[in-house]
């Protein structure tokens, strides 16, 4: 029996010395070059600069981010989004004394159904822009629904066209992405808006919002982090098993995989449809843009927008939602419109294709410290190698101190780390019941007890301090599964 506890110690050290070992793989031989890691680099500031360049930006463009507009699965799921559809056909079709006579330029117009309804609401001449090869899609229902002497389809970029100065009358676009911004389609809204539009022109919607509220999102979070958990896992057996069957050691990789895989699934936005009691306190408006005043530098991101959500301390937040709203309620001349519509995507207002994009807390912000408040600012940055993404940066001020914490709302979470933890736990467990089978006795058993109940609470409390730990039972679930890797690889 003696023998069985020496075991167990050995085990629980040698366990110990190998995750350490990983962890100064992963830190020290194998750290890629900080200067590798944040390369800078350079590219286009606008969409225009863009579509107006050379053919190989845009033949990239269209790979990345149009190809998937010219396919009309990807068309049906916006066209049977009912609160998008209703809100577009209310503002065209109840304001149809806007649109008489008067000529209409359809930014963006994928199907065609925005240019349909101009043309219903009495417009004499509509242009349906698509860049895409939706645009024979367009035109096909455009002379099927008998319109065709007044709506015209130009397949090309609005960049491009060759219309007269101050010739268009109204302006139609849906150019909203993921969070408002994403897809930098505003730019050429704006673009199509400095060089066709009359100066008292009409642009639908004229007006956007940016909001932004604390949530709770554990269970979504933890597995997320239960899945980056496996594919590390799963990584160490290949490391494993590449050395040993084929003689090639890759462990100088796994710091760059780690960063890779903390990319995919904490450091990018998620798309979810939020249940509103889920909330932790009433959105805050962070951003507005006017249509008829912002110019094409103030879209290229928000800076530094302030958000302050008083009595909610920051250890109860594990993520952040953001959504949009925008209006269609003003003319150029700040007219008001005969019927003013309202598009929302908060989480109370329904199912819309947008849904709300939700941003995880990053396990770097202290939440070991009371902060009393959730404050800080917000800031969209756009890509400069990918003029159509938006890097998400928060700082998270201490009300205590002033001082901030600035993180990409993702988590940065060592594997070294997380094993090492949990196999603490792990045989911290085994060693339990070791000792509970070779001293069985009433006093051992309540010692045992009280000891499995104290070590209970503290992991309980870790966790809710520190948001970044997935539960004790994954971590067991993350053993098996780092054995049954190794075995499928070795095969």
């Amino acid at each position: 029996m003696m023998a069985l506890l020496l075991a167990a110690r050995i085990v629980l050290f040698l366990s110990i010395r190998s995750i350490l070992s990983i962890g100064v793989q992963s830190e020290k031989a194998c750290k890629v070059p900080e200067e590798e890691m944040h390369q800078d680099k350079r590219g286009v500031g606008s969409v225009p600069e863009l579509m107006l360049g050379d053919e190989g930006g845009k033949a990239s463009d269209y790979a990345n981010y149009f190809v998937s507009y010219a396919y009309l699965y990807h068309q049906k799921q916006m066209l049977t989004d009912g609160r998008r559809m209703h809100a577009y056909r209310q503002a065209i079709l109840k304001n149809s004394e806007l649109f008489k006579d008067k000529v209409v330029l359809d930014v963006g117009a994928g199907s065609g159904i925005l240019s349909i309804w101009a043309a219903q609401a009495g417009a004499k001449k509509v242009y349906a822009v698509e860049f895409t090869s939706m645009a024979t899609h367009a035109e096909t229902l455009v002379k099927f629904n008998g319109m065709q002497d007044i709506v015209q389809v130009y397949k090309g970029a609005v960049e491009s066209m060759e219309l007269e100065k101050d010739s268009i009358d109204i302006i139609v676009s849906e150019w909203m992405g993921y969070f408002l911004l994403r897809e930098s389609m505003l730019d050429s809204v704006l673009f199509a808006r400095d060089k066709f539009l009359k100066p008292n022109g009409a642009i639908l919607p004229n007006r956007a919002h940016l909001y932004w509220a604390p949530a709770n999102l554990q269970e979504e979070r933890d597995s997320k982090l239960d899945e980056m958990a496996e594919t590390l896992a799963d990584f160490e057996a290949f490391v494993q098993t590449l050395k040993e069957e084929h003689g090639v050691d890759a462990a100088c990789l796994r710091l760059a995989y780690e960063q890779e895989q903390q990319e995919y699934y904490m450091k990018q936005a998620a798309w979810i449809e939020l249940d509103p009691q889920r909330l932790l306190a009433p959105e805050q408006l962070v951003a507005s843009f006017d249509l008829y005043t912002i110019t094409p530098e103030q879209v290229r991101g928000v800076d530094k927008a302030p958000f302050n959500f008083a009595h909610l301390s920051l250890d109860q937040v594990s993520s952040f939602i953001g959504w949009f709203s925008v209006d269609f309620d003003t003319d150029g001349d700040g007219n008001s419109f005969a019927y003013p519509v309202l598009l929302s995507t908060a989480p109370e207002q329904g199912y819309t294709h947008w849904g709300q994009q939700a941003f995880f807390l990053s396990s770097d912000v202290d939440h070991h410290s009371f902060f009393p408040t959730t404050q800080g600012t917000l800031s969209l940055i756009r890509k400069q190698d990918a003029v159509r993404l938006y890097t998400i940066v928060v700082d998270i001020e201490n009300p205590h101190t002033g001082a901030t914490k600035k993180t990409r709302l993702g988590s940065y979470l060592a594997s070294f780390r997380l094993h090492y933890y949990y196999l603490i736990q792990f045989h911290f467990y085994c060693v339990v019941l070791c000792t509970f089978f070779l001293f069985r006795s009433k006093e051992t058993t309540y010692v045992l007890i009280l000891a499995t109940v104290v070590t209970f609470f503290f992991v309980s409390h870790h966790r809710s301090a520190d948001r970044s730990q997935p539960s004790f039972f994954c971590m067991l679930k993350k053993l098996f599964y780092i054995r049954r890797s190794s075995s499928s690889y070795s095969s």
